[in-house]
C-alpha cells in the first residue's frame, strides 16, 4: 500500500518492493470549488519496483481562468434547483497533458457558475436530483 507524506514541497510515496505501480496525479486547482487537474492522461506505469526510485512529475503552469455560467430550466421556463453541473476538458491552453474537472450545483432559481481553466471543448453534464415518490 502506498503512502504519501510531504517532503520539502514535494511528495514522497513508499511502496512495497517487487510491486507494479501505475500513477495518475490529481491536484486541486481550487479546493473551495472542488476544481482539479489530472495528469498524465493516461497514467504511466512505473514497472516492477525492486529498490528506491525517483519519479519526477512536472506540473505545467496553469493558464488563466474564466467563468462558465447559465441557467437550467424546465419545459415551462422555470429554474430548476439542485441540479449537479459538471465541466470537463482535456484541451487546456498550453497544457496538453492536463485533464480539468469542476462541478457546481444550481441555486433555487436554476443558476450555476463555475470557474474553469482556459481551454477548448468543455463538456458540460447536468444531473438532476432524484425526485421523491
Amino acid at each position: 500500500m502506498a503512502s504519501i507524506t510531504p517532503a520539502t514541497g514535494a511528495y514522497q510515496m513508499q511502496v512495497a518492493k517487487g510491486r507494479d505501480l501505475a500513477t495518475t496525479v490529481m491536484l486541486p486547482v481550487d479546493i473551495t470549488t472542488g476544481a482539479f487537474v489530472v495528469f498524465p492522461t493516461p497514467p504511466r506505469s512505473l514497472g516492477s519496483l525492486s529498490g528506491d526510485r525517483t519519479e519526477n512529475f512536472n506540473v505545467p503552469a496553469y493558464p488563466g481562468m474564466f467563468t462558465i455560467s447559465g441557467k437550467v430550466t424546465n419545459s415551462q421556463g422555470q429554474g430548476v434547483a439542485d441540479v449537479n453541473v459538471g465541466a470537463t476538458s482535456d484541451q487546456i491552453t498550453n497544457a496538453p497533458s492536463i485533464y480539468f474537472m469542476v462541478g457546481a450545483k444550481t441555486d433555487s432559481n436554476g443558476n450555476y457558475s463555475m470557474n474553469v481553466l482556459s481551454g477548448t471543448n468543455y463538456t458540460l453534464s447536468f444531473v438532476p436530483i432524484t425526485p421523491n415518490p
